[in-house]
């Protein structure tokens, strides 16, 4: 069997997919998909961002920046109630919201292949606060919802597309890959659509 190439594009295609399955099904808020874009993203540029981690196949970090208003009116269709504030229950069901976002898009991507798992989900509140060590650029799109807009950015960090036949074949690409410190993988240039 011939190994499944995914390249930048279709990982960030997937988390993207995935951000708008989970807003529409599980919250009732069907979105309108703005164009991808790259943009750096060391330094969050929203009032509230959502980060989780993933490892495995591929090496990431995902984004979801949105307005403190967009975040309370997702967390007014989460939890059935009011909500004012942003005390522990609510930033733990925000995180809970990218850690189902996350595990909605990873499901798709072992569909095509690549076996990964989140291993970190949080928020932080305010702009202008570092999220990420990595200068690594982000591949963007906003989705606009009736409540407001969420900012999805994706970023992989040392992506390696392992999506090989046989688990021999992985572990073998896997120590082909390691890397010396300070050697960095060969970049690809992603193309977008116009």
């Amino acid at each position: 069997m011939d190994s499944v190439r995914l390249d930048k594009r279709e990982l960030a295609e997937a988390v993207i997919d995935a951000a708008s399955m989970v807003l529409r099904d599980l919250l009732k808020l069907p979105p309108r998909r703005g164009q991808m874009q790259i943009t750096p993203i060391q330094f969050t540029r929203d009032e509230l961002t959502i980060v989780t981690r993933i490892s495995g196949d591929i090496s990431g970090e995902i984004f979801l920046g949105m307005s403190k208003e967009t975040a309370l009116a997702i967390l007014r269709q989460m939890l059935r109630r009011e909500v004012t504030g942003f005390g522990r229950l609510e930033k733990s069901a925000l995180a809970e919201l990218g850690t189902l976002v996350t595990d909605t898009a990873l499901a798709l991507l072992e569909e095509r292949g690549a076996l990964c798992y989140s291993t970190w989900s949080g928020v932080v509140t305010g702009r202008e606060e570092r999220v990420t060590p990595f200068s690594e650029p982000t591949l963007a799109a906003p989705l606009s919802l009736a409540v407001g807009e969420v900012n999805v950015n994706v970023m992989f960090e040392g992506y390696a597309p392992f999506a090989w036949a046989s688990p021999e074949a992985r572990l073998a690409a896997r120590r082909r890959l390691r890397l010396s410190p300070g050697e960095r993988p060969a970049e690809e240039a992603v193309p977008l659509a116009a």
